[in-house]
C-alpha cells in the first residue's frame, strides 16, 4: 500500500481562519469553502465520504458551523485504502457543499464514488501508515 493521504482536520481548518500564516497549502478556513462544491456531485461525494469503511468513531459533536443544530456533527475517522479522513466532513459536504481538495474529488471520481469493500487486513494497514504518519 502506498502512503495514505489525509483530508485536513476540522480543527485544523477552522483554526486557518485565524492564523497569520497557514500550516499547509491545502488548508483554508472552512467558512471560505461553504458553497464551492459543484451541486452536481455534492450526494455521491457525501455518500462517497459517509460510506466508506469507519476505522474509528466517537460521539457526535455540535456542529462548529451552526451550534443551534445540536450535536448532529458525526465524529471518528474513514478511508478508502487511499484516503483517510473525519467522517464530518461527509456531513459538511452534504449540508454546507463544503468544498474538498480536488484531487480527492477526482479520486472519488475515478472510484465512481462507489466505496470499496477492504479486508480486516487492509482497514489493519491503513490504520498502521495513519498512526505513523499522524501520531498525534
Amino acid at each position: 500500500m502506498n502512503k495514505i493521504l489525509r483530508i485536513p482536520d476540522i480543527k485544523e481548518v477552522l483554526e486557518a481562519a485565524n492564523a497569520t500564516a497557514p500550516a499547509s497549502t491545502e488548508i483554508v478556513p472552512i467558512r471560505d469553502l461553504i458553497g464551492k462544491l459543484d451541486n452536481k456531485i455534492r450526494e455521491p461525494l457525501a455518500n462517497y465520504l459517509r460510506n466508506c469503511p469507519i476505522i474509528w468513531v466517537s460521539q457526535s459533536e455540535k456542529d462548529p458551523l451552526d451550534p443551534s443544530k445540536g450535536f448532529v456533527m458525526p465524529t471518528g475517522i474513514a478511508t478508502d485504502g487511499t484516503w483517510v479522513w473525519r467522517i464530518y466532513w461527509g456531513y459538511f459536504v452534504a449540508e454546507y457543499g463544503v468544498a474538498v481538495p480536488d484531487h480527492f474529488v477526482a479520486h472519488a471520481r475515478d472510484q465512481k464514488f462507489e466505496p470499496p469493500v477492504l479486508t480486516p487486513d487492509e482497514i489493519e494497514q491503513v490504520i498502521d501508515q495513519y498512526e505513523q504518519q499522524w501520531p498525534n
